[in-house]
């Protein structure tokens, strides 16, 4: 379940976009789902260690490859 107040970032897989999207969650979770979202079904979730982010940063999901691996990038302080 997920318990997050906002999404920061969300982005398509380039080689299956009607399929695959990855999602960042914001407090209190601080996670990325891969979500097969053709089936609303939620395939991971990696939980993130972020206890207290400075006062305006800005996290982002720049990259989803969904093929032989699951390639993600997640950028922030």
């Amino acid at each position: 379940s997920c318990k997050a107040k906002e999404f920061l970032g969300a982005v398509f897989c380039p080689k299956l976009p009607e399929r695959y999207l990855v999602t960042l969650s914001g407090d209190p979770d601080w996670s990325v789902h891969l979500w097969q979202h053709d089936v609303f079904k939620c395939l991971a979730k990696i939980e993130l260690s972020i206890a207290a982010p400075p006062a305006g940063s800005y996290f982002k999901i720049s990259e989803c490859n969904v093929s032989t691996d699951l390639t993600v990038v997640v950028t922030g302080p």
